[in-house]
This record gives C-alpha cells, sequence and structure tokens, in this order.
C-alpha cells in the first residue's frame, strides 16, 4: 500500500456517493442541532467553543473511519481473525463495570479529558459481521448448522447478557437481540426454512408480549418481577407521563411540552425554554424534543426524510447485491438505523418506554457517531466489491464467448473439409 492510497479520501469507484454526501450533511445538521441545544443559562463562550470543536471533532474522525473502512475492509483477514477479536469484545464490554453507573447504567469507559466509550455500540456491528462472517457465502449442505451460526448465536448472547444484567442497559440489549435476530433470518440452506418458520413464530410471540407490556396489565406483571425500579418506572411513565411529572417522568413530562410549542416551524433556533434546565440531556436522549420545539415539524422532517431516505438506499443494495455476506452487512445497517430511531422517537415521545438509545448522526455522543459511520464504511464497501465482483465476472464471459466461437468455427471449419 502506498502513501498515496493511504493518505486519499476518494470512495471506491462503485460506491453510493448520493449516500455518503447525506450522512455527511446529516450529521452536520446533528451537529448544528447539538450546538444549539448546549446553549442555555450556564453556558459560557468556552463551553460552547469546546462543544463545537468537539462535535467536529468525531465528525472528522467519523468521515475518515467510514472512507477508509469502505477502501480497505478485507473480508478474508476480518473472517481469520473475528472469533479472536469477538473474545476481545466481551473484555471491552466487561471494563465499564469498573467506572459508576450513569441513569441507571454502567455502559461507558471513562477517559482523560472528559472522554468516553461505549463498546456496545461497536458490539452491535460485530454481531452483525459474525453471522455475515461464517453464515455468508457458505455452502451450506455440507457445512453442519452448527458449525454456521453456532459461535454468532453464542457470542450474541453473551453480549446481550453482559449489556442488560451486567451493565443495565436495556435498549442496546434490544438492539443487539433484534440485529443478531434479522442477520440470521437473511441466511439460506436446506435447514434454513425450518428454522426461519420457528423464528417467524418467536417473533410473533416476542411482539405480542411487548404489546402487552405496554398495558397496564403488563406493567403490573413487571412490578412483581426482580428488576431495578428505574426500569419499571419507565413502563409506567409512558403510559402516564403527568402523573410523576416532578419525578421520574420530569424529562419524558418537558420532552412532551417541547413537542406542543414546535408546531410547524418552531419558535427558532437557540430559543428552546426546555432545554433550560427541564432537560438534562437535551443534547443526547431528548435532542430530538429541542428540534421539534426550536424548528417545529419542518426540522422533524429532515430527520425523518433522512432516516427514510438513507433506509430506502441502503434497502435497495441489499437487495440488488448477490453475495449473502454483502446482503447481511448492507441490511444490518439499514436494521442498525431504523432501530436506533424507532427506540429513541418512540422514547421521547412517550409511545415506548425510554430506553436512553441516540438518535444516531443527531445525538451528542462519539461512539454512536464513530459507529454508524464504520457501518456505513462497511456498505460501501460491500456495495463497491459487489459491483467489482460481478464486472470480473461479466468480462471473463465476454473474454471466453470470442474464443469458444473460433474454437467451434474451426471445428466446423475441419468436419466440412
Amino acid at each position: 500500500m502506498d502513501m498515496k492510497s493511504i493518505l486519499s479520501l476518494k470512495l471506491p469507484i462503485s460506491s453510493n456517493k448520493i449516500m455518503h454526501t447525506w450522512v455527511i450533511l446529516f450529521s452536520l445538521y446533528g451537529s448544528l442541532m447539538v450546538v444549539s441545544a448546549s446553549m442555555n443559562s450556564t453556558t459560557t463562550l468556552e463551553s460552547l467553543v469546546s462543544v463545537i470543536i468537539r462535535q467536529m471533532a468525531f465528525l472528522a474522525l467519523g468521515t475518515l473511519f467510514m472512507i477508509k473502512v469502505s477502501q480497505w475492509m478485507n473480508y478474508e483477514l476480518l473472517k481469520k481473525y473475528i472469533f479472536i477479536i469477538s473474545i476481545v469484545m466481551i473484555g471491552a464490554l466487561i471494563l465499564p463495570l469498573m467506572y459508576a453507573e450513569v441513569g441507571g447504567a454502567r455502559a461507558w469507559i471513562r477517559l482523560p479529558a472528559g472522554f468516553t466509550i461505549q463498546p456496545s455500540e461497536f458490539a452491535k456491528i460485530l454481531i452483525i459481521l459474525l453471522f455475515a462472517m461464517y453464515g455468508g457465502d457458505v455452502n451450506k449442505t455440507k457445512t453442519p448448522f452448527y458449525k454456521i451460526i453456532g459461535w454468532p448465536i453464542l457470542f450474541t448472547l453473551i453480549y446481550v447478557g453482559i449489556v442488560l444484567f451486567l451493565q443495565r442497559d436495556l435498549g442496546s440489549a434490544v438492539i443487539m437481540l433484534v440485529l443478531g435476530w434479522m442477520s440470521m433470518m437473511l441466511l439460506s440452506g436446506p435447514w434454513m426454512k425450518w428454522v426461519k418458520f420457528w423464528m417467524f413464530i418467536l417473533t410473533l410471540m416476542g411482539i405480542g408480549g411487548v404489546l402487552f407490556l405496554l398495558t397496564p396489565q403488563g406493567v403490573a406483571f413487571l412490578s412483581r418481577l426482580p428488576i431495578p425500579s428505574y426500569q419499571v418506572n419507565r413502563f409506567i411513565d409512558m403510559l402516564n407521563p403527568v402523573e410523576r411529572r416532578y419525578d421520574s417522568s420530569y424529562q419524558l413530562f418537558n420532552s412532551l411540552i417541547a413537542f406542543s410549542k414546535g408546531e410547524l416551524w418552531g419558535i427558532g433556533l437557540g430559543q428552546s425554554v426546555q432545554k433550560l434546565g427541564y432537560l438534562p440531556v437535551a443534547t443526547s436522549d431528548y435532542i430530538l424534543a429541542v428540534i421539534v420545539e426550536e424548528t417545529g415539524i419542518i426540522g422533524f422532517g429532515v430527520v425523518l426524510m433522512s432516516y427514510v431516505s438513507l433506509c430506502i438506499m441502503l434497502m435497495g443494495h441489499a437487495l440488488s447485491v448477490q453475495q449473502e455476506k454483502f446482503k447481511i452487512i448492507i441490511f444490518g445497517n439499514m436494521m442498525f438505523l431504523m432501530l436506533h430511531f424507532i427506540l429513541n422517537v418512540g422514547g421521547v415521545s412517550a409511545t415506548i418506554p425510554l430506553t436512553g438509545i441516540p438518535l444516531l448522526m443527531v445525538s451528542a455522543g462519539g461512539s454512536s457517531q464513530l459507529a454508524i459511520m464504520v457501518m456505513f464504511g462497511l456498505s460501501q464497501n460491500a456495495i463497491h466489491r459487489d459491483k467489482s465482483e460481478r464486472i470480473r465476472i461479466n468480462y471473463e464471459n465476454n473474454i471466453r464467448k470470442p474464443s469458444i466461437l473460433k474454437t467451434t468455427n474451426s471445428l466446423l471449419s475441419d468436419h466440412s473439409s
């Protein structure tokens, strides 16, 4: 690898340039809203400049990661070392337990200068890659079932268990479980039709169970289980955000006020009232409430349109690529986006219980920004490699055709003589 390729910031030739540009522009929009949400009565010029530098640094680093992953990703090398990487990830997920909890969860590794790393964001990517590497493009008629999905399932369950029971991060655990579930659903093979049938049945049962938990009877059932009270309170507050508006549903209640004040155009950029102490985590969990209050339905429309457009582009590529591992990676990227959007928007609007999941490319947070950029880099690499492979195959077929025709003509000539 020469110095020119190392310094190059160009995407691979066959990648989706529109999607790449959209991700960067949407992330800039998110950074603008984080800066706006950071402006309150205690803000100083120094602290505001610090927020701006921090956001631009994460955006620049994330963009660099996205480009370099799209250029350099080597799936053959990854498949060789993914087992070791998966073991290391277990240790990374345990490290946050050494630090103090935040909001009831212990999901962050604390670094100097106030920086943090949330390993679970990168574990989500690894789960997708595990199913892609072990199950994608494998001869499923000769390879035993357990060798194909055994390790991916085991590592997924270990990650989910650590995040759910030790870190106490319900939202990340749910996303990990769904990403693993959907990745396995994309695998093919003679035995997969029965696996998919039972997975479909279990999915319906799971959806039914979730809907039950969102009812008063379901919340009463949860309250009798040995789970932390703050998690039960999130279900209670979702059903009635007003009742405990000065206690556990304080932020949720004020989030709904912000939504009601925004109307069509909002009250103006930087003019949010709810961020002035009523939403203590306005730049992360409740960033959408500030967006709607300041920019109204129009601002929310920008967020919604961006997510929908990116998901549509990813779905189009997932349906068009031919290699199974690339389908899993690109579809996993789409699910990564969709799940975060649903859980964040549903939580801050009291449609579902709050999970503390960030709004990707909008909420403040370096780990989530870097993770989604890496995921888009993987998708761009998959798109490029699939197109390149198809071009190579077509080229080889076209090269062979004239030679086949020439051989046939020669044989016919010899036969006639």
